[in-house]
């Protein structure tokens, strides 16, 4: 990252802390990833899965398009008058297309099936990951890495088969597991190709970032207005004042984590962000079964726990050594927005 970066990915939270102890200053980014995080889980399944007076609301392009005008306007701010336009407009629609694809699918996954699955799924795409990198990329990994990916997707699996984890449509699990398969995928595209993108035009971060949700904003509002959605949105509006709230809440959400990320990130590095993730999604996922009232098994609770012990154990290994640069479990997307 240099040094332009730096001072950017600090605003603004760094500089809002610049008076505190630098492990103070640690706790504050972390408590703000772990708290904001776990609101926005909580948005989603409750706009996704819970009843607005017996009315469940089906639009989820509609939060896609909040989640996103919200980013675009976080990042405006981040770059202030420093906006660089240096990659074609047809590529940045390309990213959006798939982004604005990909969230839909994560969101209407909480119709089918419970928070605690798409969390995990992004656990579970760790193994076939590494395998794909290695295969396309020659990318090599430490065993401990192949160990702590193995677990996980074995963890994911023991969940999955030892107990219930639906939603409100309890009888479409499978079509929710389809739906985060296809988020993962579309994710993964759209992760790869922003990375390809500031390779090769050499764009800023928060001008990539601009842009991806700008177009994304656009894409979202024309689908919406194909769809003919926009006037049944009004409508839900009107009748549940409560859903305007909660998406709004939900998009600044999603910039308030980006804040903490992206701060903690540029001063702690790597290993503490994402010792910060790993328990941001145990306290996700406790809060899920707290809130929400799901059942879960002795089974399952192993399973949970094969997931994340050797995740946390290879973080702290790594926080240890000091061995912070390596990105090998750190996905790709926990710099980037929820």
């Amino acid at each position: 990252m240099s040094d332009d970066e730096r001072v950017w990915a600090m605003s603004p939270m760094t500089f809002a802390t610049s008076g505190l102890s630098s492990t103070l200053r640690c706790c504050v980014y972390s408590l703000g990833i772990i708290i904001i995080l776990a609101m926005y889980g909580l948005l989603q399944e409750r706009i996704m899965s819970s009843q607005y007076d017996l009315e469940l609301f089906t639009m989820a392009l509609f939060l896609v398009f909040c989640n996103r005008l919200c980013a675009a306007i976080f990042a405006a701010v981040m770059i202030r008058n420093d906006f660089q336009r240096k990659v074609p407009l047809w590529k940045y629609l390309v990213i959006a297309v798939s982004n604005v694809a990909s969230t839909t699918c994560q969101y209407q996954s909480l119709r089918f099936v419970s928070f605690t699955v798409l969390l995990l799924g992004k656990n579970f795409k760790l193994l076939p990951s590494m395998l794909f990198a290695k295969a396309t990329s020659r990318r090599s990994y430490q065993s401990t890495d192949w160990a702590v990916a193995t677990c996980a997707n074995l963890g994911v699996l023991q969940f999955l088969v030892t107990g219930p984890f639906g939603s409100v449509n309890r009888g479409y699990c499978g079509l929710g597991l389809f739906l985060i398969s296809l988020f993962l995928v579309l994710d993964g595209a759209r992760s790869t190709l922003q990375e390809k993108l500031l390779a090769q035009h050499h764009a800023s971060k928060y001008s990539n970032m601009l842009a991806v949700n700008l177009s994304s904003t656009a894409v979202a509002f024309c689908c919406l207005s194909a769809l003919g959605e926009i006037p049944d949105i009004f409508s839900f509006c009107r009748r549940h004042y409560e859903l305007p709230l909660d998406a709004a809440l939900l998009g600044l959400a999603a910039a308030g984590a980006q804040a903490c990320i992206l701060s903690k990130l540029a001063e702690f590095g790597t290993s503490s962000l994402s010792a910060t993730m790993n328990l941001r999604q145990v306290v996700s996922i406790t809060l899920s079964y707290m809130v929400f009232g799901h059942s879960i098994t002795t089974h399952q609770l192993m399973g949970l726990m094969m997931v994340f012990a050797p995740l946390f154990m290879k973080t702290v290994w790594s926080l240890r050594v000091g061995d912070d640069e390596k990105k090998t479990l750190l996905s790709k997307d926990e710099a980037g927005m929820p």
